[in-house]
């Protein structure tokens, strides 16, 4: 936002230049530490949280499509 607003102001080039390098400056270390805590928290929860199978995206070949099927129970031979 404050560097759509100093597009249209009628500072220098250098001033510009100065108050963008600041908040560059300023919030990179925020931005950081956040990054940061996230991947600590992303860690954390994968440790306890069960593992969720792997989903198929294929459309036409989901890994667990249709009814479960049962093996079939041999019967005797017949004979004939």
């Amino acid at each position: 936002m404050a560097s759509f607003a100093l597009i249209f102001t009628s500072l220098p080039l250098i001033w510009i230049n100065f108050v963008g390098s600041l908040i560059f400056a300023l919030l990179i270390p925020y931005v950081a530490i956040g990054e940061t805590l996230l991947y600590f928290d992303l860690q954390a929860r994968a440790e306890t949280e069960p593992v969720k199978p792997a989903r198929s995206w294929k459309v036409w070949r989901p890994r667990r499509f249709g009814r479960i099927v049962r093996d079939p129970v041999p019967q005797a031979a017949t004979s004939g």
